[in-house]
């Protein structure tokens, strides 16, 4: 059985200091952990409508080019986790909490963070594994095995060349 995710990573350069947008989960999995946009893909989605959608919910801007930059498996006894990583090239509007219309609640709260002081600890675990091919503009895939206690094994990293094209 298994999960398809999207991931999306916005950068900028700000005053000199290159930049990266990440948002604080409000609620439900990984609550009180920074990741980019993203989130589940709706039956009949692409990879990449999954992750301009989820971006346009959570960062409220305007997507206008995106590209896809990674994928990270993660295999826990009985479950996959399958996530596509974008990077949104060019946005209009800046990064805020958007208010869910049903609920009136924010799922995240993004702000921007130096890529020289990433809070890695405010992070997933595997992050800073795979995020530094991202960091640097190169594409990469990445797995995780899980035993049933939760503990990390076998991890694998592969950096692929910047024309790789996943699509």
């Amino acid at each position: 059985m298994g999960i398809i995710y999207t991931i999306c990573f916005l950068f900028r350069v700000n005053n000199g200091i290159k930049e990266i947008c990440l948002g604080e989960k409000l609620k439900g999995f990984r609550k009180g952990t920074l990741n980019g946009s993203g989130g589940k893909l709706k039956a009949g989605e692409t990879y990449k409508d999954c992750a301009i959608r989820e971006t346009t919910e959570e960062f409220g801007i305007k997507v206008l080019d995106i590209e896809k930059y990674g994928e990270v498996y993660f295999y826990d006894p009985g479950l996959t986790h399958e996530c596509h990583v974008y990077v949104v090239k060019q946005w209009h509007g800046e990064p805020h909490k958007v208010y869910n219309s049903d609920t009136g609640e924010p799922e995240m709260d993004p702000h921007w963070y130096s890529i020289d002081a990433i809070p890695y600890e405010r992070m997933g675990t595997t992050d800073k594994y795979w995020l530094k091919p991202l960091l640097a503009g190169g594409k990469f895939k990445a797995s995780f095995r899980y035993d049933a206690n939760d503990q990390m094994y076998d991890p694998k990293l592969e950096e692929l060349l910047p024309e790789y094209n996943f699509e």
